[in-house]
C-alpha cells in the first residue's frame, strides 16, 4: 500500500475548463498517479479581480485524514492549459506562498461559500 499524504491542490483555470471539471480532475489525478481517487473534496473559488478565472481547490485524502494543520499542509498550485488534452503547469513555491493565506480561509475537507456547490465524486 502506498503512503497517504494529505495535500491541498489549487487548479487555476479559465471558465471554459471549469465547465468540464470532472474530466479535468480525472486527467489531473491520472498525471499525479492518483487514479481512481475518491477521497477528496473540492471547493470552487472566484475573485472579483479576475471573474473569468476559477480556482478549483482539491483537498486530497481529507476523509482518510480528517484533521490536519492547515498552515503546515503541503499546498501546490497548477495552471490548467489546453482543454481536451489538459496540461497542468506547476506554478511552484512562489505561487503556493501567495495562495496560502486565502487557502487557510477554507476548512479542510469541507465545501464552503457560494462557489462550492459541486458534489465530489466520492
Amino acid at each position: 500500500m502506498s503512503q497517504i499524504t494529505p495535500q491541498r491542490i489549487i487548479l487555476s483555470c479559465r471558465e471554459q475548463y471549469y465547465n468540464d471539471w470532472e474530466t479535468l480532475l480525472d486527467a489531473f489525478f491520472e498525471l499525479q498517479n492518483l487514479k481512481n481517487l475518491n477521497d477528496y473534496m473540492i471547493n470552487i473559488c472566484r475573485f472579483d479581480s479576475a471573474p473569468y478565472v476559477f480556482y478549483i481547490v482539491v483537498d486530497v485524502y481529507c476523509h482518510t485524514v480528517p484533521v490536519v494543520e492547515l498552515p503546515r499542509l503541503k499546498l501546490r498550485v497548477f495552471k490548467v492549459a489546453n482543454p481536451g488534452k489538459y496540461r497542468f503547469i506547476d506554478l511552484g513555491e512562489s505561487a503556493s506562498n501567495q495562495a496560502r493565506e486565502r487557502s487557510l480561509q477554507l476548512e479542510w475537507g469541507e465545501r464552503m461559500g457560494p462557489w462550492n456547490n459541486l458534489p465530489s465524486k466520492a
